[in-house]
């Protein structure tokens, strides 16, 4: 169960850096389309 519980964790760590590195990609595309 815990195991389980840490790749949960895990995993939403990684779709969190991947959506905040999403947002700033899109920020500086914006920026640079400005």
């Amino acid at each position: 169960m815990d195991a389980k519980r840490g790749t949960n964790i895990s995993i939403a760590l990684c779709v969190r850096g991947i959506v905040r590195m999403h947002d700033r990609f899109e920020l500086v595309v914006a920026i640079v389309a400005g």
